[in-house]
């Protein structure tokens, strides 16, 4: 690619509108490789299947209609927390069960800065099986971290702060200290 630069030495408006989309489309497949290598980093052992493994968002999924009457909360349980691994301090281990009968997808969000797991459009698919499945973040020690679920193609259905982390929510959020969460069930 060849860039004009006029006789004082500054580039051209083109040359400028060029590199920032040049710029803009390698910070985005710089950030699906980043999320797909975080993600397989996230999971201990190698093809557990009770790891979950981050997945792209259906397209039709982010503009998924709502369903009429509002937004609507799901019920959440908690049962005990599972033997793990010991984990660093800039981790967190999610333990979560969907008993809901519906596809479930859910992210992770930061309530300290503006940070999204597995991120960049990727979601965590948790299959309605009612088998338990964890995931495990890395994050900077001491901030909030809360997750999000929303039945699959349905943003108006949730679990925790919902899709986009935008809804309230109670006992739904872990501080980054090395802990993991009790197993969490949702519920329809």
């Amino acid at each position: 690619m060849h860039f004009r630069i006029d006789h004082t030495g500054r580039a051209s408006r083109w040359t400028v509108a060029a590199l920032a989309v040049v710029f803009a489309l390698l910070v985005h497949l710089g950030g699906i490789a980043t999320a797909r290598a975080a993600d397989n980093a996230s999971c201990p052992r190698a093809g557990d299947p009770n790891c979950l493994v981050a997945a792209p968002l259906a397209p039709g999924d982010t503009a998924a209609k709502p369903a009429s009457g509002g937004p609507r909360a799901g019920r959440v349980s908690s049962e005990a927390k599972p033997a793990a691994p010991e984990l660093a301090s800039n981790q967190l281990r999610w333990n979560l069960r969907n008993r809901s009968g519906k596809p479930i997808q859910l992210q992770y969000y930061s309530r300290a800065r503006n940070w999204v797991w597995p991120g960049n459009g990727w979601v965590y698919n948790l299959p309605a099986n009612g088998r338990v499945y964890y995931s495990v973040i890395t994050c900077k020690r001491g901030e909030k971290v809360c997750y999000g679920a929303w039945v699959a193609g349905n943003t108006n259905y949730y679990w925790g702060v919902g899709y986009g982390g935008k809804q309230g929510c109670t006992a739904c959020c872990m501080i980054c200290n090395g802990t993991q969460s009790p197993i969490i069930s949702l519920l329809p």
